[in-house]
């Protein structure tokens, strides 16, 4: 049995379908970031067809679950807001030095917290039995 797979025109994001180039998001990532985005998400033959891994910075910051910071960024000279057209969103988190301010990421973390205890309290603990 012979799979199909959709060819999409080359530089569309694979999540929302929109041009990079459109849009100016042409970066480089560190592969860290990269690989968190495509963890459990990657078809085997995406890598071997060129153009199959492509994401806007919003699809990226939507799979990582946060918005991209300065040290996200490869050195690489795409990243260098003086040489190319870029969007003010990608401009914007290549001078970002951080995604929440530390007060703001604390609040965040002890809001997760409260959370957490009180569907704890709603719900019994789940035990195996084998």
């Amino acid at each position: 049995m012979k799979t199909e797979h959709t060819m999409r025109p080359f530089c569309t994001t694979i999540d929302c379908g929109v041009g990079t180039i459109t849009l100016g998001e042409w970066y480089m990532v560190k592969d860290k970031v990269w690989e968190q985005a495509w963890a459990g998400r990657r078809k085997s033959w995406q890598s071997k067809v060129p153009g199959q891994e492509i994401l806007c910075i919003g699809c990226l910051e939507q799979r990582i679950g946060r918005t991209l910071k300065r040290r996200d960024f490869t050195r690489a000279p795409i990243n260098n807001p003086s040489k190319q057209i870029m969007s003010d969103r990608l401009r914007d988190r290549l001078a970002a030095k951080s995604s929440l301010s530390n007060q703001t990421a604390k609040a965040f973390q002890q809001l997760r917290d409260d959370v957490a205890r009180r569907a704890a309290r709603l719900s019994p603990p789940i035990t195996m039995k084998e």
